[in-house]
């Protein structure tokens, strides 16, 4: 009777450790599962494009130039941009790597004052996904009257560059 009290108790504990080992892999997968998605999510969340446009004047010519920055997570390529009427296309296309001081530089034209022009480049990144960004550049003149003893001089003007980007979106764009 005793060695049968033995037996079933130590099916029993078999039974029961086969259920419980059953549970513990199931949750494992579960987490595993789980931590796949998080991760997954993480990526898309690191790995983002943004480009800024940023306003600047060249010290040797003194001509407004436009500097196109990448300051998203991934290295992005540059194939086309428009800035008002003008456009340019490139053959090969522009790296502006992440993570660093890299720009591509633009020379904006100055025929149109105190209008709002707007921008666009074409990207892609290194996965092969197609961005576009939209923006605007706006040129004011800013005119100086100079106040005092020399009421006879003419007022100058000065220009003034200013430059913002909307967003950067996912566009399927054909060149």
């Amino acid at each position: 009777m005793e060695i049968k009290l033995y037996f079933m108790s130590q099916e029993l504990f078999n039974i029961l450790s086969i259920i419980l080992q059953m549970i513990i892999a199931i949750g494992a997968i579960f987490f595993a599962l789980w931590q796949t998605l998080i991760n997954s999510r993480l990526k898309k969340i690191q790995d983002y494009v943004s480009i800024s446009l940023v306003p600047t004047k060249d010290t040797f010519t003194n001509e407004f130039q436009l500097q196109i920055k990448n300051v998203g997570k991934i290295n992005v390529y540059l194939y086309k941009y428009e800035i008002g009427e003008q456009t340019h296309s490139f053959e090969n296309a522009r790296l502006i790597a992440s993570g660093s001081d890299t720009f591509y530089v633009v020379n904006v034209p100055i025929n149109n004052l105190n209008k709002e022009l707007p921008v666009k480049t074409y990207l892609r990144d290194e996965f092969n996904n197609k961005y576009l960004t939209t923006g605007a550049i706006i040129i004011d003149a800013i005119t100086l009257v100079n106040e005092g003893a020399q009421q006879l001089q003419s007022p100058s003007v000065r220009l003034s560059l200013r430059a913002w980007s909307y967003r950067t979106e996912k566009f399927n764009w054909c060149i």
